[in-house]
């Protein structure tokens, strides 16, 4: 994941961690109201440490003497122990009041500068959004993935793609590697996409999956937007782990797409980044819809692999 991508989604996470927070601290804050109400002495207590705390502060910043703030401290130390001996008197932990909503990590993300479970599942989520994938990969990944669609040539073919599809997940980040499936509408290519996509996502890593209109008109309106939202958008599109652009070939061409295209496919080469391409249109075909510059990238630095056969889709009515 990119440095940049890094910056876009953490920072929106850790300002959910704080509204997480200030939800939780007005629980924690409701708990001690009913507790206070019934029980005084706790509140009394908990205004002796906090003053206790107070007077503390004061002495650091004046450079008194040490051994005043140490018997402070144990003074302190005294009335939290009665304050928990308290509540295990009328059975409750001195976690009672520690309301949080992962409790491993305390609602901060990390534990020992790792990255805690909580955090990961939030970047996935964070992914998958961007992608407009987290419905569609509940049914189509590899765990779904059915060959009886598939017979004879079209079986072999599809095999070697599912193959190549697995080590290109297996080795993502390692070896640099490029997709392009082409063939006719229903027989895969899509669902297949999809699989690597879902297994990228849970590694933790960003994947952004645009449908080639989809792709060029957020390009035609990164073109018009503000600057500030015009280097996000682009930073997504040229820096996210994984790109995956599908249907390539059904978009309206034009000289700017054109321009777009290579721009997105070249930068993204000279930086290491893959990219997946699903298309319609054969690969010997596919010099008569774009340019030779865009041509020569795709057909040196792309494993291609074809997909024939009969409609899965219609097979699937019947």
């Amino acid at each position: 994941m990119s440095n940049d991508m890094d910056k876009i989604f953490f920072n929106e996470i850790l300002r959910e961690y704080n509204l997480i927070k200030i939800k939780n601290k007005k629980k924690d804050n409701m708990k001690k109201k009913k507790l206070y109400t019934r029980y005084p002495e706790f509140d009394e207590l908990e205004k002796k440490v906090s003053e206790i705390g107070l007077n503390i502060a004061k002495l650091v910043l004046k450079k008194f003497d040490m051994g005043e703030i140490e018997r402070l401290k144990k003074e302190s130390q005294i009335l939290v122990e009665k304050y928990n001996f308290l509540l295990k008197k009328i059975g409750l932990s001195k976690s009672y009041f520690e309301v949080y909503d992962c409790k491993i990590c305390h609602d901060t993300g990390f534990i020992d500068n790792k990255k805690c479970g909580c955090l990961k599942k939030k970047l996935v989520e964070k992914y998958c959004n961007m992608s407009s994938l987290n419905r569609i990969l509940e049914q189509e990944n590899f765990a779904n993935f059915n060959f009886k669609y598939y017979k004879g040539e079209s079986l072999r073919l599809i095999k070697k793609a599912y193959k190549s599809s697995l080590s290109f997940v297996k080795y993502f980040g390692v070896k640099f590697k490029n997709l392009l499936f082409y063939g006719d509408t229903g027989l895969g290519k899509t669902f297949l996409c999809n699989c690597i996509a879902n297994e990228i996502l849970n590694m933790g890593k960003s994947v952004l999956y645009k449908t080639a209109p989809e792709l060029f008109k957020m390009l035609d309106e990164i073109r018009f937007s503000n600057y500030e939202k015009n280097i996000e958008q682009e930073k997504i599109i040229f820096d996210c782990d994984l790109l995956i652009i599908d249907d390539l070939g059904s978009e309206y061409k034009t000289m700017p797409l054109e321009s777009d295209l290579f721009n997105i496919i070249n930068m993204r080469l000279l930086n290491k980044k893959p990219v997946i391409i699903s298309t319609n249109v054969n690969a010997n075909e596919l010099p008569e819809f774009y340019t030779q510059r865009i041509i020569s990238r795709i057909y040196g630095y792309y494993n291609m692999f074809e997909f024939v056969g009969e409609d899965i889709r219609m097979k699937k009515k019947m």
